[in-house]
């Protein structure tokens, strides 16, 4: 028996919990807490959805050009990519490499 869920899977900006429910603990997701390191003033409120706010102000070459730091994005996108729907929100395309 398999289960089908018919709404599509949302990563970012999305509930994650709705899904994942120990993502503090999951080592896949670890590297989110680094970004809080160089980003303490948007920590509350600009670091509370995975990579959504960052897309809103910032482009994907700009956030993956800037650092070294911000290349682990890319590594979201081995679990995330099934997610590449067009009727995703813009950033979260950006994230995947399409998008404007």
């Amino acid at each position: 028996m398999a289960l089908v869920l018919e709404a599509p899977a949302l990563a970012c900006g999305s509930n994650c919990y709705m899904c994942h429910f120990n993502i503090p603990k999951d080592k896949a997701h670890a590297p989110i807490k680094e970004c809080e390191k160089c980003h303490k003033s948007h920590s509350d409120k600009y670091l509370s959805s995975c990579g959504e706010d960052c897309f809103e102000c910032h482009n994907y070459q700009k956030v993956m050009g800037t650092s070294k730091a911000h290349r682990v994005i890319k590594k979201c996108v081995k679990c995330h990519e099934r997610i590449k729907a067009g009727a995703l929100p813009n950033y979260y395309n950006q994230l995947l490499g399409g998008g404007n």
